[in-house]
């Protein structure tokens, strides 16, 4: 599914081709770093551009694979999983650039179980529900705004994410996460 997303920006790209901002519709490699006391979320992805009616206004298809590690709230310790944050940004993207995003962790997507989890016991020839605790383990995703600035072919931004993370058994201890990502654009 991400490959689709990327290989339609990346047509949508080509159209642009002739436009005044051609040289930032491009593709690039990322490495981001986000972080919220000791938690961290770390990951290296691609990144493709483009640009609307030949304007600085435009957005950005990205995904990483990556490596988090946040606190559990209610619980000593912390939770260490992968993730595959993928995710689009609209904005204004000249030399000194900002936007808003808004993604997903395609993981949790992927192998989202979308009935209810549940027990079943065997009673007398029926099937019986036993399990009436509710789940509390929703796809992982966030809500964002950075900045930056392109000095080709680097892009180095600051953002500061709203991140919804949780599990069937735990919850993150921490929603606000601010980070760093360095592109390579080509």
């Amino acid at each position: 599914m991400p490959i689709l997303l990327i290989l339609g920006l990346l047509f949508t790209c080509s159209v642009h081709a002739n436009s005044t901002y051609q040289n930032a519709t491009s593709i690039g490699m990322i490495f981001k770093n986000e972080w919220h006391d000791s938690d961290t979320i770390t990951g290296v992805g691609i990144e493709a551009m483009g640009y609307f009616n030949r304007s600085p206004f435009g957005f950005s298809v990205s995904s990483a694979l990556g490596i988090a590690d946040v606190s559990v709230k209610n619980q000593q310790g912390k939770e260490s999983y992968a993730t595959l944050d993928t995710g689009i940004k609209v904005g204004y993207f000249a030399d000194v650039f900002v936007y808003g995003e808004v993604g997903l962790d395609l993981f949790e997507l992927l192998f989202y179980d979308l009935s209810r989890s549940h027990r079943v016991a065997y009673n007398d020839g029926f099937y019986l529900d036993t399990d009436d605790e509710p789940r509390n383990n929703s796809i992982d995703g966030y809500i964002g705004l950075g900045a930056g600035v392109n000095a080709k072919p680097f892009k180095i931004e600051v953002f500061t994410r709203y991140r919804q993370i949780d599990s069937e058994n735990w919850e993150a201890k921490n929603s606000v996460f601010s980070g760093v990502q360095i592109s390579m654009m080509f």
